[in-house]
């Protein structure tokens, strides 16, 4: 599919309007067809997350983390939630 929309593009001298773009796409090949996306096909989602909760510990989140360290042997996350702290653990 990609293919085929490239060598249209490559015959074609100019695609100026998105509309140019759509009908190239629509003419590249048999079983090709532009689905055009409108704002209400898009959905603003609100971020959710909870914290995982292991037996003894509780994870922090992703965005929390600053820096994280895996080191051989053991099975802990050792991780920063600031710059200046100092590294805790947490086995997962």
């Amino acid at each position: 599919m990609h293919g085929s929309i490239g060598k249209k593009m490559q015959k074609k001298p100019e695609v100026v309007t998105f509309q140019d773009f759509i009908d190239l796409c629509n003419n590249a090949g048999s079983n090709i067809e532009a689905v055009v996306m409108e704002m209400g096909d898009f959905r603003e989602f609100i971020g959710q997350q909870r914290t995982r909760k292991t037996k003894n510990a509780t994870l922090p989140l992703l965005c929390h983390i600053c820096v994280a360290s895996f080191r051989k042997g053991p099975r802990s996350l050792f991780f920063k939630t600031n710059f200046d702290a100092e590294f805790q653990s947490v086995c997962f």
